[in-house]
């Protein structure tokens, strides 16, 4: 189904500067709380989250996107709306900006790691209902460490070294998330260190050049300022490869 979207003009100007940032280094990490409760009223059907993400963006930025994913097929009515309030009653800018039969996005502005804010969306119902209603639920954006732990590790699912560019493909087994001086280091078997950067870093990958090897022998690496996705403290990947033709 073609997604619908709805545009207001809060929502077309973050949306220009929200293109002004492409072509940049990504600074959000996704966080996914599932089980959210959900209180329905004005509609006949209760209308059951299935899962919130937000996205935690640097602190340069005064926004967030939230996508909220239905358990059930929904409806829209044109006029659908949302509001945000903080634990104190405090209401928060918030828009939303698309949505489709079974998820939405929404943009709220000014909020803060560590606390719980109550999302309320109007002019929604569940399929096969006539009436159009609202469903609240209640979220908290987590507080984001910077403390880099020697007992977290990153789960690697494959490392590959392409011996003709130079290059070390490193693929996660769940998304991640680098700090901005996450680091690379390469050794031998004899502990010494060889030359590594970072050509790109992904959601779920990454790949590095490795310069200086002997072709046929095996070489350790260690990311650190890393973390999954889904945790909150950053830690290491590590492994081992071969420097041969794949």
């Amino acid at each position: 189904m073609k997604k619908l979207i709805k545009k207001s003009a809060a929502a077309l100007a973050l949306g220009l500067s929200l293109s002004l940032f492409a072509g940049l280094p990504a600074f959000a990490s996704t966080v996914e709380q599932r089980n959210v409760s959900s209180t329905t009223t004005g509609t006949t059907k209760n209308i059951k989250i299935k899962e919130v993400s937000v996205d935690l963006y640097d602190d340069d930025y005064d926004w967030k996107n939230v996508e909220v994913e239905f358990t059930y097929d929904v409806r829209w009515q044109r006029d659908a709306s949302v509001s945000v309030k903080d634990e104190n009653g405090t209401a928060y800018f918030a828009d939303l900006v698309d949505w489709d039969e079974d998820d939405c996005d929404i943009y709220v502005e000014n909020l803060t790691d560590g606390h719980t804010y109550t999302f309320t969306i109007s002019g929604i119902r569940r399929t096969n209902t006539r009436t159009y209603g609202s469903v609240s639920f209640s979220v908290e954006v987590p507080k984001e460490s910077n403390t880099v732990s020697s007992d977290v590790s990153v789960a690697v699912k494959e490392a590959e070294y392409d011996w003709d560019d130079r290059e070390l493909s490193i693929e996660f087994r769940r998304d991640v998330v680098f700090k901005k001086d996450a680091a690379i280091t390469v050794t031998d078997s004899s502990g010494n260190t060889c030359s590594a950067r970072f050509l790109e870093k992904d959601d779920d990958e990454c790949e590095i050049r490795v310069t200086g090897l002997e072709y046929g022998k095996t070489y350790n690496y260690t990311i650190t300022g890393i973390r999954n996705a889904s945790g909150d403290t950053y830690g290491y990947a590590s492994g081992s490869f071969r420097a041969i033709d794949d």
